[in-house]
């Protein structure tokens, strides 16, 4: 991704790294309402008056919400494998949601941390200090003001869920395409998992008014495609070393 003469700043949602949900995130639009004035702060601090953004998954979708709400200063946009849909509404539901809420209400946030897949799964990466403070992290979370109303609220906002993408209509996206920033997506995944689906890029692609779509590329082929994108504005793959001096000395952030 790295181009020389860019500037890059990657960004996490708050708390995202951490299985601990803010209580005071009462809802799900006034989470992406707050994360987005952050961001929108950040680069009016950095004097930056057009950027381009990447973002993937739910990261993906709060790109979305950034760009509804402070359009003027994106002019690109990379978006890849976003949930949404139907499908990933219920399989959400139920394989997520459903199962980590039953575990707690049974038996506790210890129990969360061993039997929950995703929570099991977590607890197993990284350095054993990092280990242990995210097992801290979990088993100390409050289970009745804290976690089962963020699960709830979480699996409420899914069943609300419309197409073609989580928590976007098409007269959203249509909304947000009728600007002039220029999008790409990218749909990377080697298998389904119900819900990052091939289907819900198609159809956001044609709800971004055709916004091209890099369809499964083999390997890691699109990254090239995507830097030319950001670049050049085109598909067009060039060498770094052909890359015009007043494009590299252009102020990027992705």
């Amino acid at each position: 991704w790295l181009v020389v003469g860019s500037q890059y700043i990657v960004l996490d949602g708050v708390y995202r790294s951490q299985p601990k949900v803010p209580e005071y995130c009462e809802k799900e639009q006034a989470y992406h309402d707050g994360t987005c004035n952050r961001r929108h702060e950040l680069i009016c601090s950095l004097k930056l008056d057009k950027v381009s953004l990447a973002g993937a998954s739910a990261g993906g979708r709060m790109t979305l919400a950034f760009v509804a709400k402070y359009p003027d200063v994106v002019e690109q946009v990379l978006l890849q494998n976003l949930t949404g849909g139907k499908k990933a509404a219920e399989n959400l539901s139920k394989s997520y949601f459903d199962n980590v809420i039953s575990i707690a209400k049974e038996n506790g946030m210890e129990a969360v941390a061993k039997l929950d897949p995703y929570y099991s799964k977590l607890l197993s990466r990284g350095l054993p200090s990092l280990q242990q403070r995210r097992w801290n992290q979990v088993v100390q979370t409050n289970l009745e003001n804290t976690f089962l109303p963020t699960m709830t609220r979480s699996r409420e906002f899914l069943w609300r869920a419309v197409d073609p993408v989580l928590g976007f209509s098409e007269k959203m996206l249509s909304e947000i395409a009728s600007g002039s920033i220029s999008f790409i997506l990218v749909y990377s995944r080697s298998s389904c998992d119900g819900m990052h689906t091939r289907e819900v890029m198609q159809a956001l692609s044609k709800a971004l008014g055709g916004a091209p779509l890099l369809d499964n590329p083999k390997g890691r082929i699109w990254v090239p495609k995507a830097v030319s994108f950001f670049m050049n504005g085109s598909f067009a793959e060039e060498k770094r070393e052909n890359i015009p001096q007043k494009e590299k000395e252009k102020n990027r952030m992705i």
